[in-house]
């Protein structure tokens, strides 16, 4: 079964229209069985249709278009950093942030309720860290300053 990396792949190359189908068979080393297989599917279909449309599109829009594959396919060895027990905490967590605001920058995104907070819980050698965003407002400490070991 393809990836959804795969068929996305596959459906940017079709909508481009330059490569001849068996040269994108042997590219992504499929029989033509399953080449038939994934062009009929619905994900494949949906995933066409957006390549079309943003390869027919002005030039800002295919830049668009590509830059946002290129993240997309990072997301996958985000992940792998995310869950490897080898990797430090500090990329971890860089990685955890930049995933977030990305999923938080996207037109679109769900905008989180005032009431509602994001959690990270992390394990690390049994001990476990937990990082909250706390939506609270801001504590303001008031006080006077004083000069210790000095006369006026």
């Amino acid at each position: 079964m393809a990836t959804e990396i795969t068929i996305w792949k596959l459906a940017r190359d079709i909508a481009r229209d330059i490569t001849p189908v068996p040269d994108l068979l042997k590219a992504y080393q499929l029989s033509l069985p399953q080449y038939e297989e994934i062009v009929s599917g619905r994900i494949f279909q949906q995933r066409l249709e957006e390549e079309l449309a943003a390869w027919n599109s002005d030039g800002r829009a295919r830049i668009q278009a590509k830059a946002m594959a290129i993240v997309e396919e990072g997301l996958l060895e985000l992940f792998d950093l995310i869950h490897n027990p080898s990797q430090p905490m500090a990329a971890k967590i860089e990685a955890l942030k930049f995933t977030a605001k990305l999923a938080s920058l996207e037109q679109g995104a769900m905008a989180l309720d005032p009431e509602e907070r994001i959690v990270f819980n992390i394990t690390i050698g049994g001990h476990r860290h937990r990082f909250e965003d706390q939506r609270a407002e801001p504590k303001v400490i008031e006080g006077e300053v004083t000069q210790l070991g000095k006369s006026p």
